[in-house]
């Protein structure tokens, strides 16, 4: 399945390249390291061989290429006939296929490899859990017009603007699919953490067994928003910064478990 380097892909590559054995095996290893382990060990045996010059797709099962297809960036060394060399290129694999930009550096594909199995994923879920458990806890308090209804403040009025601009500027578009029905949707993450200070009488006993009720998930919220900013315009994290957001991801789903648990929602 996979698991082990088949014998003719070896075969192949030690023949092509006169390399060792011991060699070619430590080179695919290396590769499978810098692709967090994404790639079996035959996907990677092929990324050495295109690197290399060499095909050895036909020896690939279908497992291989699905690990390959999971592979954001990859880098390839080809060979320029013109001028009788090895040149490198760098090329994004995506679901819609292959992407190249001869001119952009390595850095950059190497940072969406990075992203893709970064931040985005874990604020994708926060987000929308936030606005989830917010929506609910609203509904049950205020009813379905709770976005109306609610304690204006300036602040929620102010988010009130920006969301009703948001969505009159989706309406110009109306080829393009919507964010979402509910005027929370287009609310973001400043916006949901200004939305549960706003109503804290009606939160905090959701968080009444943390020290400092609702405050000690708003403090976090604040300390991951640097972070938010920083993924969203499409810069990857430190790996300090990404364990920050999904240590407090863990804290807040922790928190909902035991919401549920205790029947207080």
């Amino acid at each position: 399945m996979g698991k082990r380097l088949k014998k003719e892909i070896l075969q192949k590559l030690v023949k092509k390249t006169g390399n060792t054995e011991g060699s070619i095996r430590a080179l695919i290893s290396s590769i499978r390291r810098e692709n967090n382990g994404i790639p079996t060990i035959n996907a990677a045996a092929f990324l050495y061989g295109e690197k290399c010059g060499i095909s050895v797709m036909q020896q690939l099962s279908e497992e291989d290429k699905l690990s390959l297809s999971n592979i954001p960036s990859i880098s390839i060394i080809g060979r320029d006939k013109k001028r009788k060399s090895y040149i490198k290129e760098i090329i994004l694999r995506t679901p819609a296929g292959i992407i190249k930009d001869p001119f952009l550096p390595e850095t950059i594909f190497r940072d969406v490899q990075n992203m893709s199995q970064g931040a985005y994923p874990y604020f994708y879920i926060f987000e929308n859990s936030l606005r989830n458990f917010i929506t609910i806890v609203m509904e049950k308090n205020y009813k379905s017009s709770w976005w109306d209804i609610q304690p204006n403040t300036k602040k929620i009025k102010e988010i009130k603007e920006r969301v009703k601009k948001r969505m009159e500027g989706e309406e110009k578009y109306s080829f393009h699919s919507k964010r979402g029905v509910h005027p929370i949707y287009y609310s973001d993450f400043p916006d949901l953490v200004e939305i549960l200070n706003a109503n804290k009488v009606l939160f905090n006993p959701y968080f009444k067994n943390l020290k400092g009720k609702l405050d000690s998930i708003i403090i976090k919220l604040d300390e991951i928003q640097p972070s938010r900013n920083i993924s969203s315009h499409h810069n990857p994290l430190s790996k300090t910064d990404l364990n920050r957001v999904v240590g407090y991801l863990d804290f807040w789903l922790k928190q909902l478990n035991y919401i549920k648990q205790q029947n207080l929602l």
